[in-house]
């Protein structure tokens, strides 16, 4: 049972090392998706809100590892 919760622990890190950036993205594009989905943005500004808003989550991401 060890073995299974050991693998399952190396699973989610390969796909989630960083747990605040997990989250930032998840918000960042649960924001923009209910911009988009209630028509105050258009899909044009809501593709751009998305490009900036995830390249600031992993800029930012960057130097606060960098920093350790």
């Amino acid at each position: 049972m060890k073995l299974i919760g050991m693998i399952a622990k190396d699973l989610i890190g390969l796909f989630v090392d960083d747990g605040s950036l997990a989250i930032g993205v998840l918000v960042c594009i649960g924001l923009i998706a209910a911009l988009l989905k209630s028509g105050v943005a258009s899909p044009a500004l809501c593709g751009l809100l998305l490009f900036v808003g995830l390249a600031a989550l992993l800029i930012e991401n960057v130097w606060r590892t960098a920093r350790k």
